[in-house]
């Protein structure tokens, strides 16, 4: 467990506040870190006697559903559809178009839908802002790699985050330190640390930083309110550490169910592999070798689990009986889908959302209804990934303005508009007809209607108002226009 190793290390600096968090929960984090990846050697490696009574290992065929539910859900949450902007009325353009160019530059929405999924399938993410010279940059941090140092249960105010990768022949950790404190005339400190070892797992002794990075500072000051990180975790209750600021990954409470369809994809499999035709001969038609000791036996390939060697007694002489049997492919591909339906049900998905046939495994791709098991899901995410949105914009804000001589006023988190663009949950054709009907029995107002349908602001739909409206006057006039010409031409 090598992020095991990280937190001991960790607890052991004195120089620094200590680290508040319980070991186990980083075995946990490991383990469903191994879940998505595809392997985990307790599940996943089986060893058994064949045919010819001898022991085979080999690695067990799985669904990887671990990664499906991940990725999943971070596509329902977050797409390339999304848009952030300001209010129309707000007076900090110009610095809206800063914070626009640092998002740009970072492929912020592109890698966010990757860390969402690792989000998803570990139990957190971090969003850090740090100055690369006087340029913000975002960087992203899984949670095997943050450790809260204060927190509730509700946020965490400082942390480290940690990185290690292999430079030559060591092993390298940049340790980020985020605290709160009194520091001269600022209150808030990035403070970067260095550490070698010869491998993966500890921190080993502290080095210079130029060891590895050539123009990072050891220790960035600021004046601050709030931390100039954001920890992001699946709107799941932690049942597994009340009081921890850890979150869970979203198939936490699904590790039978995931193992079990595992098992049941592995025989699947095997059926179709063993399934071919098979035929029992008499033994002295089957090949024969010597053991060590000068003993002969029959053999067969040792890929061959079920093949019979039949003694010529049991049967006619020389007489070749069928042994292939009916495959049961039908029956263990119902048991599967009802099993995915109860995985579907473990972690907030609608039943059906994942189909099994016999061309295998395929993800619901129809509009999602609003009062849909996925819909609500999916909703009670959002409500988490949009306040940390907030969270880091105006975060991103004030480090894109600090150095301005007029120092202005805090980015109110009102005046940032996210549109998470719901188009893959509703039906285009349902929500116009709903909303014009509405309109036409006199319940819903013009405006509200437009809103609704386009998904546009107050502001924008003020905007068609007067756009229909004028085009609706000149349409007034011109065919007043064409009826008085043809009334004077009927005189003339």
């Amino acid at each position: 467990m090598k992020k095991l190793g990280l937190v001991k290390d960790l607890k052991r600096i004195e120089d620094h506040k200590q680290i508040n968090v319980d070991e186990n929960e980083y075995g946990t984090i490991e383990f469903n870190k191994r879940l998505y990846q595809g392997y985990v050697r307790e599940w996943h490696d089986l060893r058994y006697l064949n045919t010819n009574q001898k022991i085979v290992e080999r690695r067990q065929k799985t669904l990887n559903m671990p990664k499906v539910l991940a990725k999943k859900m971070a596509r329902l949450v977050m797409n390339e559809g999304v848009n952030i902007s300001l209010a129309k009325d707000s007076d900090k353009k110009q610095q809206w178009e800063r914070v626009q160019d640092v998002f740009t530059s970072n492929k912020f929405i592109r890698e966010l839908q990757r860390y969402l999924e690792y989000m998803f399938a570990m139990g957190g993410v971090a969003l850090e802002i740090y100055l690369d010279g006087d340029q913000p940059k975002i960087a992203y941090a899984t949670a095997d790699a943050f450790f809260p140092i204060s927190s509730d249960t509700e946020q965490v105010d400082e942390a480290v985050i940690a990185n290690q990768f292999r430079k030559g022949e060591y092993v390298y950790t940049l340790l980020k330190w985020h605290e709160w404190g009194e520091y001269g005339k600022f209150n808030y400190r990035i403070k970067n640390e260095l550490y070698r070892s010869k491998e993966f797992g500890t921190i080993g002794e502290k080095t210079n930083l130029k060891e590895a990075f050539d123009d990072m500072e050891k220790v960035t000051f600021f004046n601050r309110e709030t931390p100039l990180f954001i920890y992001m975790k699946p709107n799941e209750a932690n049942n597994k550490s009340i009081t921890s600021p850890l979150g869970l990954s979203m198939f936490d409470v699904a590790y039978d169910t995931m193992q079990m369809l595992d098992v049941m994809y592995d025989f699947w499999y095997t059926e179709f592999r063993l399934g071919k035709r098979r035929v029992a001969v008499p033994e002295h038609l089957v090949k024969t070798a010597h053991d060590e000791n000068g003993r002969p036996y029959i053999y067969f390939d040792d890929s061959e689990e079920l093949f019979l060697a039949m003694n010529s007694q049991e049967m006619d002489e020389m007489q070749v009986k069928d042994l292939t049997i009916d495959l049961r492919v039908e029956d263990v591909t119902k048991s599967i889908q009802s099993m995915l339906d109860i995985l579907s049900m473990q972690v907030g998905l609608s039943p059906g959302t994942f189909t099994f046939t016999q061309q295998g495994m395929k993800t619901a791709t129809q509009v999602v209804s609003e009062n849909s098991e996925t819909y609500q899901t999916r909703s009670s995410h959002l409500s988490i990934v949009e306040d940390a949105l907030r969270d880091l914009i105006v975060a991103v804000y004030e480090v894109v303005t600090m150095t301005d001589e007029e120092e202005g006023e805090r980015l109110d988190r009102m005046d940032i508009s996210i549109d998470f663009n719901d188009g893959v949950f509703t039906d285009s054709q349902s929500l116009y007809a709903y909303w014009s009907q509405g309109f036409k029995d006199g319940l819903v107002p013009k405006k509200e209607t437009i809103k609704r349908i386009y998904k546009l602001s107050d502001d924008e739909a003020e905007e068609w108002m007067q756009e229909i409206s004028a085009a609706g006057r000149q349409e007034v006039v011109n065919r007043r226009q064409a009826i008085a010409q043809a009334e004077l031409e009927i005189e003339t």
